[in-house]
């Protein structure tokens, strides 16, 4: 449907004869009131009249004709969607009606409830009216306009309102025949063309464009036009042969073309090739054919099609009765059609009267309301209510607004005659049965009303049974009764429905069994009644429970369980927890358990209430782990032994807060871990039996039981907390996270570690030594890392074999190594280099001994190398050595021990990749092996060093670590000194790509006791539990929650490993961009809550969020922050980057090129709406330059 369709800005017309002012019979109809012109030139209105259309001098609205007599000599007429006009015989027009818009043409914008002259008009002989503006066409050919303009509907080249009329001057003196409607207005000139404008929105102008015309535009593909018309948005043209033509909107059938589309040019209506006049209203058409006949299409809501039902058509239907039309008018949803004989036919809606009988009744056929030469019938008489139902007699009102009217009624559905009885107007006529009432009205010099008729349905009232359908415990005497006086009552007692046969009721009868009672009542002239019905049962009593043996309760495996009722009764039971019922199972012997379950019964019996609900629940459950000491703060090292009493049992535990479940690790009854600050919980399960209840227990420390530590060694870090845990991030490869997700970028605890003193990791493996001396191992295992006597990956952590007393670990590559209290060397895993130095290059999946070392102090593991210190300061190394990373003098590989004779140590020694780092007792620090990334800081980049050779710019370190080509160390004051590659800003000094020759000291961090430097990337936690990471991100590894590269150090904790909400990860980078985008905004943390600026600043929680996942337009050049907040976790850090918006280059087609004829070149711009400035004298276009708008001629070099 069109939008904002109302009647005040709907389309009218009249139609009006190409080359003559026609005198009547003629029709004209407004939004909700109709006109008539008779061939005398009186002029007779009806309908809606709150703005005085109807021009009686009253706002009265009318359901009858009324005549009009302050104006006469009538010879056209016109109607707006409130307003009315007429033109006389002198040239004049007259106006009354709404006139907010000036549509009366009177200079003012007064409301007229009787004909005002229009100013300044005169030898007028054709007049149109549209919405809330008309039009006039002079006897010299000439078009005046008044009204609404604001679509530019007058046609004077503005959309300014005229209270006056003005001249459609582009018109000229051509002009043969007008038509207005809605809010366009027609011309047909003496050629035979259509000139139409105003509004065009629906393409009701028909030059093929939707732009609203201010002057005249002719109507494409028209010719020899005699007659225009049009509804709201649509418009018709009869031709010279009779074809009827349409434009405009479409949706509701209005081009009568078959379809249900809008045309934006002319198309032909269906078999329409005789038309005479054709009228269009809201959503529907009206036309008259040469026979006489009518034609109909469109919009039925309200019948106005007048076939008979409230189908919409396309394409057009004939309505029954009207014959020899001459003028039809449509209304807004009603239509009139007028005969040459003065016969007048009304059809459509009628809330106000507008058809003219005499009610405000719907019609969906046409109804002649007035005999030939326009002899008004008598007002067809109203009845109220209008037909109904009802269970008692009816009282009906008879009313007839024609004054003095008699009328007559039948009820025994025969057309009334004047010999049938009267009621007078107001009076009333009593139903006493179902009755067709029939009535018309007479009076003398009219003719006779149409009949009016209504069918009242007297049905006798659904009996009543007293009492009603229930349950008794005695016999009941039953009573039945109708509220319908005189009715007959007869009932059935078998359930069937009663007949005029069944028993007849007389007396209250006695129900002593189980039985359907139903009735029916019956009167003569009446619709028997509804069925009337109970249903009776009876009861002695209610069942007692079934009684269990023995009671639900906790039993054991296998125990049998027995339910007894009273004699007679049949016991149904569920096992699955629900309310046993009728069709629940029948208990035939005793049920025996073998797992927890839930047994409900109830006792049946047909003559007793069914037993309460009885049973419950049988628990063979696990008992509960203990542990010993429970919940509390304890000192560092605190053992905790988890036991339970059910033998055979299973016992799952979880340090990191999730509820234990079959796939978490394992503890035997009698195993312990050790206390830390976390949450123990713990369960049991034995198969067939409920599991235990989780027992939970929050542990806290009084000290420290380890130092703070990093550890890395590829593209993932495992980090040690001060209470003994181990938490990881980055890649997963092997299981190195010690879970089997597929990686993270945000610290997770592995889950049941305790009692942790000291880690390390490989390049996909990592070790933990625990406070007993073992050692435990997870990850990559392919070269026997783990020491499980295996070679296969593990995502969980496992004991290696047969170590104990341990006091050291050090993890290289795909190796392991261990020093046990009593000074000795024990490696195991990858051994192609000899790093295992046991004299072989044979792989080991079990710890071996290195012989020839004793009282050794501290170890490292690189790539592929060993190196240890002794007590004595001697260090000494083993394996890979093609980069003189031994420090011997040479590059020769050793599969045993050799010792580095120039240095003797006090710390260290380090180990990278190919390189090795130690420190003597003055302080100064050593470095030795690959140097292709200055990774030995010495000043320089590349060689080898086969001996050590002093750093220059770094002293008395405390601790180091050396990473795939780039090296960290903490000195003893705390500081953090970073040298070698710096690719990817693992040097964290801001910058990339250039490495760092000496030792860097990164001036932001203070109080670092552990670094760790990886594949491309650096991590170094403060004595409080701080962390920090720089450098290479691709996999989560800085843990921050994004993969973005950070080139200075970011904090991913507070104190105590108080790990930061992640990051946000914003979809684009930080750059450059030609065309709107959308930035998608995403936290891996789960729950929290992102809040972002796009002014520079940093977010609060105050600024506007966007949920995780979501987008932000980015369509001006910002700088674009976010953060992120999770419950219980310290705000993230704030990702921000700076979108810089520029438009792409201009292309010109065709090209730069030596041509031979005239080009037409195209400027083009990917970017919508740009504005495109062009030169052609070769300097540069600025913002003054020529707007590019069309093609470009050139026809010279340029």
């Amino acid at each position: 449907m069109k939008s904002v369709l109302v009647w005040v800005s709907c389309a009218l017309f009249v139609l009006i004869d190409a080359s003559v002012a026609f005198a009547g019979p003629a029709a004209a109809a407004g939004g909700a009131h109709s006109v008539v012109l008779t061939d005398t030139g009186t002029v007779w209105t009806w309908g809606a009249n709150g703005f005085g259309q109807l021009g009686d001098g009253t706002t009265t609205t009318r359901s009858t004709p009324t005549w009009i007599s302050s104006i006469t000599g009538v010879v056209a007429i016109a109607a707006g969607g409130n307003s009315t006009y007429a033109l006389k015989t002198d040239g004049t027009i007259w106006a009354w009606g709404a006139n907010a818009s000036g549509q009366l043409g009177d200079g003012t914008q007064t409301t007229r409830t009787s004909p005002t002259a229009v100013t300044g008009l005169s030898n007028v002989i054709a007049i149109a009216a549209g919405s809330a503006h008309a039009i006039a066409l002079k006897g010299d050919g000439t078009v005046w306009a008044w009204g609404s303009n604001s679509y530019g509907q007058l046609g004077d080249g503005t959309t300014t309102m005229r209270t006056a009329p003005v001249q459609v001057t582009t018109l000229g003196t051509s002009a043969v025949g007008i038509s207005a409607h809605g809010n366009n207005s027609h011309a047909i000139k003496t050629d035979g063309t259509l000139w139409s404008w105003g509004d065009n929105f629906y393409s009701s102008v028909g030059d093929g464009t939707g732009t609203n015309r201010s002057t005249p535009v002719q109507t494409s593909n028209l010719t020899s036009v005699s007659k225009s018309a049009g509804g709201s948005g649509f418009s018709y043209a009869i031709t010279s042969s009779g074809a009827v033509k349409a434009w405009g909107y479409g949706n509701d059938g209005e081009m009568g073309d078959g379809t249900w589309f809008s045309r934006t040019t002319p198309v032909s209506v269906s078999g329409l090739t005789s038309g005479l006049v054709v009228a269009g209203g809201d959503t529907h058409a009206v036309a008259a054919m040469a026979d006489g006949t009518p034609r109909t299409w469109g919009g039925n809501q309200f019948g106005q099609l007048g076939d008979g039902t409230t189908t919409y058509r396309n394409s057009p239907v004939q309505p029954s009765g009207p014959t020899g039309l001459v003028a039809v008018a449509a209304g807004g949803s009603h239509s009139i059609a007028v005969s040459s004989d003065g016969r007048v036919w009304m059809w459509g809606f009628n809330t106000s009267g507008q058809l003219g009988d005499g009610t405000v009744d719907q019609r969906k056929t046409p109804t002649q309301i007035s005999d030939a030469a326009f002899a008004w019938r008598v007002a067809t008489p109203r009845l109220s209510p209008f037909g109904g139902s009802s269970t008692a007699n009816m009282t009906v009102t008879v009313t007839d607004v024609t004054a003095g009217a008699t009328i007559h009624y039948t009820t025994n559905g025969v057309n009334p005659t004047e010999s049938d009885p009267t009621v007078a107007s107001g009076g009333t006529i009593a139903i006493t049965q179902t009755t067709t009432l029939k009535a018309n009205a007479w009076l003398s010099g009219m003719p006779t009303s149409n009949t009016t008729t209504a069918t009242y349905t007297l049905t006798v009232a659904t009996p009543t049974l007293s009492p009603g359908t229930g349950t008794y415990t005695s016999a009941q005497t039953v009573t039945m009764t109708s509220s319908t006086s005189g009715a007959t009552i007869r009932y059935t007692t078998d359930g069937t429905t009663p007949t005029a046969t069944s028993t007849i009721y007389t007396a209250p009868i006695s129900v002593t069994t189980a039985m359907t009672v139903k009735a029916v009542g019956f009167k003569t002239g009446w619709s028997s009644s509804g069925v009337g019905s109970a249903a009776y049962t009876f009861n002695y009593g209610t069942l007692a429970a079934p009684v269990f043996s023995p009671p639900p309760a906790q039993i054991g495996y296998g125990t049998t369980v027995t339910l007894s009722a009273a004699s007679g009764a049949t016991i149904r039971y569920t096992t699955n927890g629900s309310t046993p019922t009728s069709s629940s199972t029948i208990y035939t012997g005793p049920i025996t358990v073998t797992g927890t379950v839930t047994i409900y019964a109830k006792a049946f019996h047909p003559d007793w209430t069914t037993s309460a609900q009885s049973g419950g629940t049988y628990t063979v459950k696990v008992s509960t782990p203990v542990f010993s000491p429970d919940a509390g703060s304890y000192a560092p090292g605190q053992a905790i032994t988890v036991t339970n009493a059910t033998p055979g049992a299973v016992m799952h535990y979880t340090t990191n807060g999730a509820t234990p479940t079959a796939s978490d690790p394992v503890i035997t009854s009698g195993g312990t871990v050790i206390a830390g600050q976390y949450t123990l919980k713990a369960i049991a399960m034995l198969t067939g039996w409920t599991s235990s209840d989780v027992k939970t227990a929050a542990y806290t420390l009084t000290g420290p039981l380890t130092s703070y530590a990093v550890r890395t060694n590829s593209t993932f870090v495992a980090a040690l907390k001060s209470d003994g845990t181990v938490w990881t991030f980055g890649s997963n490869s092997g299981g190195s996270l010690g879970d089997s997700s597929s990686g993270r970028s945000t610290p997770a605890m592995v889950n049941g570690l305790t009692g942790v003193t000291a880690i390390s990791a490989g390049s996909r493996h990592v070790l933990a030594l625990r406070t007993d001396g073992s050692v435990w191992a997870w990850g990559g295992n392919e070269a026997g890392q783990l020491g499980d006597t295996t070679t296969t990956d593990r995502s969980t952590y496992a004991a290696v074999s047969g170590l104990s007393s341990v006091t050291a670990i050090a993890a290289g590559g795909s190796f392991s190594v261990a020093l046990k209290s009593d000074g000795s060397l024990w490696t195991w895993g990858s051994n192609a280099n000899g790093q295992l130095g046991d004299g072989t290059v044979t792989q080991r999946t079990t710890p071996t001994h290195v012989p020839g070392l004793s009282a050794v102090a501290s170890i490292a593991a690189g790539d592929t190398h060993t190196a240890v210190r002794t007590t004595s300061g001697a260090v000494w190394t083993w394996g890979a050595n093609a980069s003189g990373q031994l420090g011997d003098g040479t590059t020769t590989q050793r599969t045993s021990p050799v010792l580095v004779s120039t240095i003797t140590a006090t710390a260290g020694p380090w180990a990278g990749n190919a390189y090795t780092v130690a420190a003597t007792a003055d302080g100064s620090v050593w470095s030795w092996g690959a140097n292709d990334s200055a990774q030995l800081g010495l000043g320089t980049v590349g060689g080898v060093h086969t001996a050590p050779s002093q750093m220059p710019t770094i002293a008395n370190i405390a601790t180091a670590d050396g990473g795939q080509a780039s090296s960290a160390a903490a000195a003893s004051d705390g500081s953090v000194w970073t040298w070698g590659d710096n690719y990817d800003g693992e040097v964290g000094d801001g910058t990339t790509m250039t490495p760092r020759t000496t030792a860097y000291h990164l001036a932001g961090l203070s109080n670092i006791t552990s670094v760790a430097a990886g594949y491309f990337f650096t991590v170094a936690v403060t004595s409080d539990g701080s962390v920090w990471t720089w450098g290479y991100n691709n996999v989560g590894q800085l843990g921050d929650g994004t993969v973005d590269q950070r080139i200075a150090p970011v904090k991913i904790s507070e104190a105590g490993f108080n790990w930061k909400t992640s990051t946000p990860r914003l979809s684009y980078p930080t750059g450059t961009y030609s065309a709107i985008f959308s930035v998608v905004v995403t936290a891996v943390t789960s729950g929290a809550e992102i809040h972002y600026t796009t002014n520079g600043s940093d977010p609060t929680q105050t600024d506007p969020t966007v949920v995780s996942g979501g987008s932000v337009s980015i369509d001006q050049t910002m700088t674009f922050k976010a953060a992120a907040w999770a419950s219980g976790m310290p705000a993230s850090n704030v990702a921000s980057a700076i979108y810089t918006m520029a438009l792409p280059a201009v292309t010109l087609s065709p090209g730069t090129g030596t041509y031979v004829v005239t080009q037409q070149v195209t400027l083009a711009n990917a970017v919508p709406s740009t504005v495109i400035r062009y030169t052609t004298d070769g300097s540069d276009p600025t913002t003054s330059s020529t707007a590019y708008g069309s093609p470009i001629s050139i026809d010279a070099t340029t």
